[in-house]
């Protein structure tokens, strides 16, 4: 099922030729469920899009998208192993501001309270998150795969809404946030989320570029 962002009931979007695209690598055994749910100046009621099924071993791919609202808020790509949206999902999310781009992974929706994260997908195998461009920050969230699902990648995904539930990396301060933050002029590279990164890569997989990881500080 494909559809349009822009049929939407009560959202607009700038439109730009220049910007890149948001591509999901399902390189899981098992079909995933997307949504791609964009980001609202208010807080009323908003009707979800309908999913987008991306069977096993496929790409889904999806220009960016910029929401027309006054706090520079972004998208939020939600994925579930089911066709129904509801916990547990895993989210990548990004926003483009003054044609910078930023990134990150959430599990806050998926996580147990104990933060492990055996019911989030792609847990047995683990899901990777990483920009084509080779601008300074563009770097990429490599999370390993655990059968268990116990507390892996705690300082490269949201495990809580507020970083409280993350490990800070050494050397970063309490505003440290696990987010990715692009050079300017750089929106038009690909965002590529690989879910179940231990599997073969499909053919016609993006290449990773080579980087140096750098989380954002939040302001």
């Amino acid at each position: 099922m494909r559809w349009s962002l822009a049929l939407l009931a009560g959202v607009s979007f700038v439109k730009s030729q220049s910007l890149g695209n948001a591509v999901v690598e399902n390189r899981c055994s098992y079909d995933l469920y997307l949504w791609s749910i964009p980001g609202y100046d208010d807080n009323s009621y908003h009707p979800n899009p309908p999913s987008v099924m991306i069977p096993k071993r496929t790409f889904h791919s999806e220009q960016f998208q910029v929401p027309a609202c006054s706090n520079a808020c972004g998208m939020s790509l939600k994925l579930s192993t089911e066709p129904v949206l509801r916990n547990p999902i895993v989210q990548f999310e990004y926003s483009i501001t003054d044609n910078h781009l930023s990134y990150d992974i959430s599990f806050v929706d998926c996580v147990a309270p104990d933060l492990t994260w055996n019911n989030c997908l792609a847990h047995e195998l683990g899901i990777k998150l990483f920009s084509t461009s080779t601008a300074s920050g563009c770097d990429p969230f490599d999370c390993d795969g655990d059968p268990q699902g116990r507390q892996l990648c705690k300082s490269a995904a949201y495990y809580q809404p507020v970083p409280n539930g993350n490990t800070i990396p050494e050397g970063e301060g309490d505003g440290w946030q696990p987010v990715k933050y692009c050079s300017g002029g750089q929106s038009s590279g690909d965002l590529v989320f690989v879910a179940c990164k231990g599997n073969p890569a499909l053919p016609g997989s993006r290449p990773e570029p080579s980087s140096t990881p750098t989380n954002r500080r939040a302001s």
